[in-house]
């Protein structure tokens, strides 16, 4: 499932969701992993991606996902814009 995010610094936001299925003492339940990407602003398109990270953890909902992979978009962001700032 893909989910765009509201544009954050003049880039796009891109999270990616992907629902497996993980053993647990209840037997067999839905975990969710997430990449996201950051593109220029506008509608996706793979070639204006200008960075992207699968985060290594999993999660118990689609939501907490999506909210986390946000929040780590717009902090590479930050730093990418903060170091740009320095140079």
């Amino acid at each position: 499932m893909d989910v765009n995010c509201l544009p954050y610094r003049g880039l796009g936001v891109l999270v990616r969701i992907n629902e497996h299925k993980s053993a647990s003492v209840n037997g067999s339940e839905a975990r969710y992993s997430v990449t996201w990407l950051l593109h220029k602003e506008g509608p996706f398109v793979s070639a204006n991606v200008i960075a992207s990270s699968t985060e290594p953890m999993s999660f118990v909902s689609a939501e907490e996902a999506a909210r986390f992979a946000e929040q780590r978009a717009h902090t590479f962001a930050d730093c990418a814009f903060a170091a740009r700032e320095r140079v």
